[in-house]
């Protein structure tokens, strides 16, 4: 029986393919677990109604004086109803996800827009304010810190701020878009 030429390289590159997998090296291993729930929680502002945070305008200044110079933090909340009794006393936790900023992958990049974009500055995520200051950093694509649901209204206090990026902040527009996700456990 006469093999046509390209079945026998497609069977060669297909032997050579399990004998090379066969042969890479592992230093560990990581199991990963999870569950999709049937019920959640009900968020206010979902992907239809989305949540608008207006930083407002910042002068160049605040935020060109070197790279990690913060300006303008500025509070919002992301609000949970009518959550299932199956999820009443357990821990959420919220991760803002989006394009990373290309000088720090913790950082939310700004949105390219159509006049431009300021550059050197990205936008970073805050936990809860305490007596109107924000407080602790939440990396992009890390949960927040937990909590606890109850019966009724659940209010998540979050923060953002502009962060330079580097040295030399430019002018323009410094929008951002993030989605994020409620992960309960």
């Amino acid at each position: 029986m006469m093999m046509m030429p390209y079945v026998k390289k497609s069977i060669f590159c297909l032997v050579m393919y399990s004998v090379s997998a066969n042969v890479l090296a592992s230093d560990g291993l990581v199991n990963y677990t999870g569950e999709i729930i049937e019920n959640a929680c009900t968020v206010t502002n979902n992907m239809n109604n989305p949540l608008r945070v207006v930083i407002g305008f910042v002068a160049r200044a605040a935020v060109n004086r070197g790279k990690g110079t913060i300006a303008a933090p500025t509070r919002f909340s992301i609000e949970l109803t009518d959550c299932p009794e199956s999820l009443i006393g357990t821990n959420a936790h919220v991760k803002f996800d989006g394009t990373p900023a290309p000088e720090d992958n913790s950082v939310l990049a700004l949105s390219e827009g159509p006049f431009g974009t300021a550059t050197g500055v990205g936008i970073q995520f805050l936990e809860a304010y305490s007596s109107g200051n924000p407080s602790t950093v939440i990396p992009l694509h890390q949960a927040s810190a937990a909590k606890t649901l109850q019966a009724g209204r659940n209010v998540f206090d979050f923060g953002v701020q502009y962060i330079a990026l580097s040295d030399n902040v430019t002018a323009g527009p410094a929008d951002g878009t993030a989605s994020f996700t409620i992960v309960y456990n």
